[in-house]
């Protein structure tokens, strides 16, 4: 009776144990699998989103500056003019220029600098500063790989990463570069832009 007795409780035992540990496991294999794809959903659409702020708020807003303050339109003579004609012996033009890059930049939160190279002047303006390139070499901060990118091939337009070195400290960059005209070859572009 005994031995009996102790079978009973083995197996009654054996079987609390059978009929609730199987079913938790499964239950939370169950409930870990779900909540991960939750998870994972969760991830796509926040990255989703963020993906469409930028797109919506930064790089539409990036190219149609370029767009806007880069065409032959009257308004924008001040950028435009150095591109087909030598200002680099014209202090008013080259103020006026350094100028409006930078009333530009403070007016686009994103941008930490907008920079352009005029071809025709051998002017290369780092924002509000400018390098007079065909009278001495001076230290563009990093911005040397796009420069010479557009000058060298017949590149219009490209997204780069570039680190710059600005007051001593290295910054990581991504920047929308340009050639002006559009669709010009190395050897026809009158210039660059890169914000």
């Amino acid at each position: 009776m005994k031995q009996a007795f102790m079978r009973l409780t083995f197996l009654n035992v054996a079987m609390i144990i059978l009929l609730t540990v199987i079913p938790s496991g499964v239950y939370l294999h169950l409930l870990g699998e779900n909540m991960n794809e939750q998870v994972n959903r969760l991830n796509e659409q926040m990255v989703t989103e963020f993906r469409n702020a930028l797109d919506d708020d930064i790089v539409k807003e990036a190219i149609r500056m370029t767009d806007l303050y880069l065409t032959e339109r009257g308004t924008n003579e001040t950028l435009i003019y150095p591109f087909t004609h030598d200002i680099s012996g014209d202090t008013s033009r080259i103020l006026a220029v350094a100028e409006q890059l930078k009333d530009l930049k403070n007016g686009y939160p994103f941008i930490e600098s907008v920079d352009i190279y005029y071809r025709t002047g051998g002017l290369l303006f780092m924002g509000p500063n400018v390098c007079f390139m065909k009278l001495r070499s001076c230290d563009a901060g990093g911005r040397e790989a796009w420069l010479r990118k557009f000058s060298d091939t017949d590149s219009h337009v490209e997204w780069m990463q570039m680190q710059v070195k600005e007051q001593s400290a290295d910054k990581q960059w991504i920047s929308y570069v340009r050639s002006y005209p559009f669709f010009s070859t190395a050897d026809r572009a009158s210039g660059h832009h890169r914000h």
